[in-house]
């Protein structure tokens, strides 16, 4: 795990700064997604300090968590007509299904394996409509894997990458139906996107 990567959490201007460039780069800067939480109640889990990819505004109503106490309060400062709370994504302190759709940005990664399942379960269980997950996923072949792992060892501290298949494979074994699917980045393709459904 790179301890550098995992402490930007403690500084938001660091890691709103850290998020705009490699935006950039991977091509993804102008990627919204407003249109499918236009009017609705969502749940940023793991929300940051900024939206990534789409304007709190246009949800009816916004809710962010997060495991950093200087995240929350840099998100409250960004948005200030959002509800926040800081706690982790593995059990939220909301009852069933009190939000249309729950958001889980680029935290997958950064949690161990086996609690995944929980941080899914609960989204699950907080959603009536479906989750949107935006990730890493980590390529097939060795030598673009290798220099995948390089360039997250250098700017991530994540704690697990998967491949495309391995992600479809974990979504079916959580009931998770996927509605629509994109590859996105120009860094070898390393963003996942998935709109999903809730089966049970």
């Amino acid at each position: 795990m790179n301890l550098l990567g995992e402490k930007i959490f403690s500084f938001p201007k660091f890691y709103d700064i850290k998020v705009a460039f490699l935006k950039k780069i991977n091509g993804l800067s102008h990627l919204k997604i407003d249109h499918l939480i236009q009017n609705k109640e969502i749940i940023d889990i793991g929300c940051g300090s900024k939206s990534l990819f789409y304007n709190p505004k246009n949800a009816k109503r916004r809710t962010g968590i997060d495991l950093s106490p200087e995240m929350i309060e840099f998100s409250k400062k960004n948005y200030p007509n959002s509800l926040h709370y800081v706690g982790p994504a593995e059990k939220l302190p909301f009852p069933d299904k009190s939000f249309d759709i729950a958001l889980i940005q680029f935290v997958l990664h950064h949690i161990e394996a086996n609690n995944w399942h929980a941080v899914i379960t609960e989204a699950k269980r907080v959603s009536k409509d479906g989750i949107i997950i935006f990730d890493q996923v980590k390529h097939d072949g060795f030598l673009r894997s290798l220099i995948q792992k390089i360039w997250w060892d250098l700017t991530d501290g994540g704690q697990i990458y998967r491949k495309e298949r391995d992600w479809v494979e974990l979504l079916k074994n959580e009931q998770l139906q996927i509605i629509n699917y994109q590859r996105l980045g120009t860094l070898f393709g390393n963003v996942c996107f998935y709109q999903l459904k809730i089966l049970k």
